[in-house]
């Protein structure tokens, strides 16, 4: 499973990319916490380790890992944001913290190990993961510091280290073939 540098890496680079798309600089500017938001929501899904933390039983990767808590957060967001700032822009608030809330989803959903994420709930409690693992899975019963995890924390650091790189040839290309048009 990506742990949070690299799922709040991708919400980051996500919510770069598509800023203008989903107007994020205009409740930006409203907020000027776009990047704790961005942050926040992209892990969202796995602050389920707070509610096992306090209870004995294992939900991680239940409830808030499925499309009906994403729908669900994102309304969320979008009444409290107008109760609280009086937000016009509803749509792009709903857009964006749709696309943060899946985007944890999706990289979940490719992680090996483990049982996989309850994504229908609550249709059905069943479990799904992809066959095709693009993350290493993690021995959370190892504890912290096991040397296993120097593989899961080298992949997870080249994989934000690419995204990076991709956002800053991306943000060049755009620079470049916007003078082109002019």
């Amino acid at each position: 499973m990506p742990s949070p540098i690299a799922h709040s890496v991708a919400g980051y680079v996500l919510s770069v990319i598509k800023s203008r798309e989903i107007n994020l600089l205009t409740w930006k500017k409203i907020w000027r916490t776009d990047t704790f938001y961005v942050v926040f929501i992209s892990n969202a899904p796995d602050l389920d380790f707070l509610i096992q933390a306090f209870s004995n039983e294992k939900i991680h990767r239940g409830f808030t890992h499925s499309i009906t808590a994403a729908l669900g957060v994102s309304l969320f967001a979008v009444i409290a944001s107008h109760i609280f700032h009086k937000l016009s822009h509803f749509k792009s608030l709903f857009w964006v913290t749709l696309m943060l809330y899946s985007l944890h989803l999706f990289l979940d959903y490719f992680t090996a190990g483990g049982p996989g994420m309850q994504l229908l709930w609550p249709f059905t409690n069943e479990f799904y993961r992809s066959s095709v693992s693009l993350f290493p899975g993690v021995h959370h019963s190892r504890g912290v510091l096991d040397w296993s995890h120097i593989q899961f924390v080298s992949y997870e650091l080249i994989f934000s280290g690419l995204l990076i790189w991709g956002l800053k040839h991306w943000k060049s290309y755009r620079k470049d073939s916007k003078k082109s048009l002019t």
